[in-house]
């Protein structure tokens, strides 16, 4: 359940802990008609498949598996999430 002022919904991509993955990226969510943003952490997933990346709100990896050296980061954010964008 996502409550109606949810800001965001946050997933793992791929869990390893208890071994949860997301093998396709999941439809966008709506609350009571409005679109909630998708955040989600891909740092055991990036670079393992195609991701739709329209779908996401957020698409954020830490560089300590996929990515290179341990400390780096990617992070993608849609445009209408940002500070600058315009209504």
């Amino acid at each position: 359940n996502i409550p109606s002022n949810a800001a965001y919904v946050h997933i793992c991509a791929s869990e390893t802990i208890d071994g949860y993955e997301f093998l396709e990226d999941p439809d966008e969510i709506r609350v009571d008609g409005r679109l909630i943003p998708l955040t989600a952490d891909f740092t055991s997933t990036l670079l393992s498949r195609p991701v739709q990346v329209e779908k996401y709100g957020v698409i954020f990896a830490s560089g300590g598996k996929n990515l290179g050296p341990s400390g780096h980061t990617a992070v993608i954010v849609r445009e209408s999430l940002t500070w600058n964008s315009k209504p």
